[in-house]
């Protein structure tokens, strides 16, 4: 029979010839007349009819399971971008740690040297460069502070998201044994 479907006969007009008594023209013909004749057409029609119904659930069985596939590897599909997403954002707020280090060294330096007299603060350039380095840091920041909130949503979302993916793999190990057993 799935030879049938594979060369691209429906299955449901496979099963509606044979409900239908259909005789293949090198099988002998019973007699066709009397109510036995009657009984036993109506026994293969009902038979053939079981057996589509049959098919048909099966049929229902794997697309539910294939449905559940798919949603699994949508849930998964959304966590490993929001995965990525959080690396991506966990990477730059280690590059602001890094540059806001530098710029707390630079503005210490500074700040040693104008102590020590080498520069003078009411110089207009070093009041220009000390504001700008101060700028320069709250700016980091300010950064750091607004990936940290995206960091924490990020993480959340995982969590989330690695919850729907337990809850798709949970109903799938289930389905899957029912379904295999039918």
């Amino acid at each position: 029979m799935p030879t049938l479907v594979r060369r691209g006969l429906p299955l449901v007009s496979v099963w509606f010839g044979l409900a239908l008594g259909l005789a293949s023209p090198g099988l002998p013909q019973e007699p066709t007349t009397g109510p036995s004749h009657l009984a036993q057409q109506l026994a293969k029609i009902h038979q053939s009819l079981e057996e589509i119904r049959a098919l048909l659930a099966q049929d229902v069985r794997h697309r539910e399971l294939d449905l559940l596939f798919r949603r699994s590897e949508f849930a998964l599909g959304r966590k490993q971008e929001i995965e990525s997403r959080l690396r991506a954002a966990r990477q730059e707020r280690r590059s602001l740690d890094q540059e806001k280090e530098n710029l707390s060294h630079s503005l210490a330096a500074y700040q040693m040297q104008v102590e020590s007299g080498q520069f003078e603060v009411e110089d207009v350039q070093s009041r220009l460069y000390l504001e700008r380095m101060e700028g320069q840091l709250e700016r980091v920041e300010a950064q750091m502070g607004d990936l940290d909130l995206e960091i924490g949503e990020l993480e959340n979302d995982l969590q989330a998201r690695e919850r729907e993916l337990r809850e798709w793999q949970d109903l799938l190990d289930q389905r899957l044994p029912a379904i295999q057993n039918r």
